[in-house]
């Protein structure tokens, strides 16, 4: 190696491990979404607190979820940085493509732009998501439920 010259940076494997990260918060955001009517059961079945015996130590727990809309701003949040981390790591597989030592197909390249594109405009659609007040109450889970610009 020249003296002046740097090391490639390696980003296939960065972008595997970006992606990973994201798949996972992808997934454990759809397992928030999946748990969130259960926490509006147990709102509506708590009376949002009218009923709890306040010496009971689970009273507690009851008022806690009995606010059901943080539940749903966990999952938005969490779908907003999974989607930015899915498109940083398409972006470190186009820039894999790019620095390897065989030339890929320019429509290779075209088409990783573009998801790269899409993946990023997830990620803004999911933030003003996350930014979008939520209502309370069965309505406002029937309406919105985990649907959101973002699933579009």
């Amino acid at each position: 190696m020249e003296e002046g010259s740097r090391a490639p940076v390696p980003w296939l494997p960065i972008g595997r491990s970006v992606g990973r990260v994201a798949a996972g918060l992808l997934i454990a955001s759809n397992f928030v979404y999946l748990l969130a009517p259960l926490f509006y059961v147990t709102s509506a079945l708590a009376g949002r607190g009218q009923r709890l015996d306040f010496t009971d130590p689970t009273s507690a727990l009851i008022l806690l979820l009995a606010d059901t809309r943080w539940i749903l701003a966990l999952g938005d949040g969490l779908v907003a940085i999974g989607a930015a981390l899915v498109a940083g790591a398409v972006l470190c597989r186009v820039l894999d493509l790019r620095k390897s030592s065989r030339p890929a197909p320019r429509d290779v390249i075209l088409l990783g732009i573009v998801v790269f594109a899409f993946a990023l405009g997830w990620a803004v659609a999911a933030g003003v998501a996350l930014g979008r007040p939520r209502g309370g109450g069965f309505e406002a889970a029937a309406a919105l439920g985990g649907g959101s610009p973002a699933a579009a």
